[in-house]
């Protein structure tokens, strides 16, 4: 394990195995003006155990975009980014996490 894998995974027990997936992750995209969007990421704690602030920070500076934790009032707690950033973190997050493609579902 990379020293990134270590702040974000914590240790190898968070590691996931193809058994144990059952969910999945959805990565949504809202036009906020003309050309301005935000992406989320929503349900990921449901497939994995993270730090959320590190994985937030870990993103930003890999995608160099701002990015917050949001209580959404219908998805609930999301991550939430600036621009069109889907494919991108799809991505990221199968290259960390090991979440196999079927288990990310990409909207809008």
């Amino acid at each position: 394990m990379s020293v990134t894998d270590n702040i974000i995974f914590g240790n190898d027990e968070n590691l996931l195995d193809d058994n144990k997936i059952t969910g999945s992750v959805h990565l949504r995209v809202f036009q906020r003006k003309k050309n301005k969007y935000l992406t989320i990421i929503q349900d990921l704690d449901s497939l994995v155990e993270f730090d959320e602030k590190n994985l937030l920070k870990h993103i930003k500076q890999q995608l160099c975009c701002n990015g917050n934790i949001t209580d959404h009032k219908e998805f609930g707690q999301i991550l939430q980014f600036q621009g069109d950033k889907r494919h991108d973190i799809k991505d990221l997050l199968i290259k960390l996490f090991d979440i196999n493609e079927d288990n990310i579902e990409i909207h809008g």
